[in-house]
């Protein structure tokens, strides 16, 4: 009966780079539309909201984080010109900050598709944000990649943030069948009342299609809103949610708690030869998941990890065998030095 060592040594390596400790990285998903309809048949001009987007990812730079940016046509992402003033700012020189932030982010001009973005995409990140804005309530709501890619990062609890109008990507994630993946889930996002006042300001020149928080209450979400146009943040779960630009300080602060403690758990912080041969343990059995799930057709969410063994380590490689609940023996490969797939995951069929 082979062996594993004896069946990984037919595999091809990729070349081994010079050490570099690995960034986390985040996901950000921006909309990719330049407007919001209306009942009337308008289209009024909208898009990320400036606070909502430059708040949080400003802090995630400064925390070492990595971003990447994607929607779902790969256009540019605009900024809603209603959130381009320093009345959204605590002043003049945050609001200049936040202004010279997003025009260095290449990444907004040409964002990823999400249809581009594979579950071995997917695996890389520590978490996913969705800013507000109008906008996403025209391409995000509906979008199949979108909720993929929730779902994604639903079935490995990874922090799930997002603001505003927002939330609204969260309808995506409605499948026929099978039960929401955040039915029953405390959350916010812009109200109702909030959303009402804006339409009888003029702001649209007409009314919206529909409101976000009523849309929520009929998915199955146990929608908690406060006072109009006050910070009210909740965190349940991974899911961590902000009702409007008045939040993001609060939502900010919560989702660099929950990533550095998703981190924690999952051992990406601190480093040393124990907590990276952990984090590379966690990280191979997410991959033979990842690569069942896709073998056998089925969500990563329903895949068990039965047993894994370390084998050898060849070349700055290290080899796991990783036993599942499929009946299944997958030989993975990772980098030693970040934990990166070395190879593609194969079956081993004849056993360890």
């Amino acid at each position: 009966m082979k062996t594993l060592a004896s069946a990984i040594a037919l595999l091809s390596f990729m070349s081994i780079s010079a050490f570099a400790e690995s960034k986390p990285k985040i996901l950000v998903v921006v909309s990719g539309s330049e407007f919001v309809s209306t009942k009337e048949g308008g289209k009024h001009p909208t898009g990320y909201f400036l606070p909502e987007l430059a708040g949080p990812v400003a802090a995630l730079l400064k925390a070492g984080y990595e971003i990447t940016y994607a929607n779902p046509n790969g256009a540019a992402a605009v900024m809603d010109r209603i959130s381009d003033d320093p009345r959204w700012f605590e002043d003049e020189e945050e609001y200049r900050a936040a202004k010279h932030l997003v025009e260095s982010q290449s990444g907004l001009k040409t964002p990823k598709r999400l249809s581009s973005l594979t579950d071995h995409d997917l695996a890389r990140f520590s978490g996913i944000l969705v800013p507000g804005g109008h906008a996403p309530m025209e391409d995000l709501a509906n979008d199949q990649d979108m909720g993929r890619v929730l779902r994604h990062f639903h079935s490995l609890s990874k922090p799930t943030a997002l603001i505003c109008h927002g939330p609204v990507a969260l309808l995506s994630a409605k499948s026929l069948d099978r039960a929401w993946v955040y039915q029953d889930y405390r959350m916010t996002g812009f109200s109702t009342t909030e959303e009402k006042q804006e339409e009888q300001a003029g702001v649209f020149g007409g009314q919206l299609l529909f409101y976000l928080e009523d849309e929520l209450l009929k998915a199955g979400g146990k929608v908690v809103v406060s006072k109009p146009w006050t910070s009210n943040v909740i965190r349940d779960r991974e899911l961590i949610t902000g009702q409007n630009p008045m939040s993001e300080k609060a939502f900010t602060a919560l989702l660099l708690e929950a990533l550095t403690a998703y981190r924690l758990a999952d051992g990406s912080i601190h480093g040393g030869a124990m907590s990276r041969r952990n984090r590379c343990l966690s990280e191979a059995k997410l991959q033979a998941r990842i690569f069942s799930a896709k073998e056998n057709n089925l969500p990563v969410s329903t895949i068990r990890v039965l047993e894994w063994f370390f084998v050898e380590e060849v070349d700055g490689v290290l080899y796991y065998g990783i036993r599942l609940d499929t009946y299944e023996n997958v030989n993975i490969g990772l980098r030693k030095n970040d934990c990166v797939l070395a190879h593609e995951p194969n079956y081993v069929t004849d056993g360890f």
